[in-house]
């Protein structure tokens, strides 16, 4: 998972310099941090839906459920 975080980090500068280039803005999210939007509410995704999300994208119903969608470090809402 921590591999994958620094990847997923990594990600961003590439989309800037390659693409981010005029009027557009593509910004990489995480799946996690869409997770989170919902929870806070910045988003309107329900909570089944973003479980679909999680699961279709090949991670494990039982991390979502277990970890993910309870954990506290998710719960950084403003």
């Amino acid at each position: 998972m921590l591999e994958q975080m620094i990847i997923d980090a990594d990600l961003q500068p590439i989309i800037d310099s390659l693409l981010n280039t005029g009027i557009n803005y593509i910004r990489c999210l995480r799946i996690v941090d869409m997770i989170n939007m919902a929870k806070c509410g910045q988003i309107n995704i329900p909570r089944k839906r973003a479980k679909a999300i999680w699961t279709i994208s090949g991670k494990s119903r039982d991390d979502f459920d277990r970890t993910v969608w309870l954990s506290r470090w998710l719960q950084g809402c403003v």
